[in-house]
């Protein structure tokens, strides 16, 4: 079997362990489009993880427990519903949260499920994709996308909580309605990529300008 399959076949069980992280079919077509999209446009592709931070005793066996953190440095404990995976290098468990890939000049984390949370207020977005510069790791955006599932023309109505978590965080909504998510295409994924790139820069993405020059 030659290198370019073994890398094909290493990506696929990647994307196989990045679905079982959705909760809900919409999210499931949202995410495994969009990764498979950069997948098969021959993307440079990471799973994001964390690592454990301390054992618990279950009674038959100790299991690793993980903690998500926020910009503020508070830290929640997170699920162990996600998958987990084995560090190559390590051999350390790590909870797999979702994926990076690098368009350009900067990076995107594409996380389902992603976790907002202050001292009082606590909300799951659908999906959370973070802009970053990928040297530095320096965030440059945040992305909150909606699912309107019953495709109606008002979007649909976020908790007071989450609105508030929003603001604090500086993310920028953007909302997909069922029928949208049920025509994803590779136009929808590329429409995405620049609106988000639009946003922080003000100009068009340089994958969007190339892909237009395609055509």
């Amino acid at each position: 079997m030659d290198l370019y399959v073994l890398v094909r076949k290493e990506a696929e069980l990647k994307f196989d362990r990045v679905l079982r992280l959705c909760k809900s079919e919409i999210q499931k077509k949202f995410i495994g489009y969009f990764y498979y999209f950069f997948l098969k446009n021959d993307f440079d592709l990471h799973l994001l993880s964390i690592e454990w931070k301390e054992f618990e005793n279950t009674g038959d066996a100790y299991r690793p427990v993980y903690y998500l953190e926020n910009d503020d440095g508070l830290a929640i404990r997170a699920s162990n519903d996600a998958v987990q995976v084995i560090n190559p290098f390590t051999g350390d468990f790590e909870l797999l949260i979702g994926f990076t890939v690098k368009v350009g000049d900067v990076a995107y984390e594409i996380i389902p499920n992603y976790y907002l949370f202050n001292r009082t207020h606590s909300c799951s977005l659908e999906v959370g994709i973070i802009m970053k510069v990928p040297k530095t790791g320096n965030v440059l955006g945040r992305f909150a996308i909606i699912f309107n599932e019953k495709n109606t023309p008002a979007s649909p109505k976020l908790t007071p909580e989450a609105n508030i978590l929003l603001n604090q965080n500086d993310f920028v909504t953007i909302e997909f309605s069922a029928n949208e998510i049920d025509t994803i295409s590779d136009k929808t994924i590329v429409e995405l990529e620049n609106a988000m790139y639009k946003v922080i820069f003000g100009k068009e993405s340089e994958y969007y300008r190339f892909k237009s020059e395609e055509v």
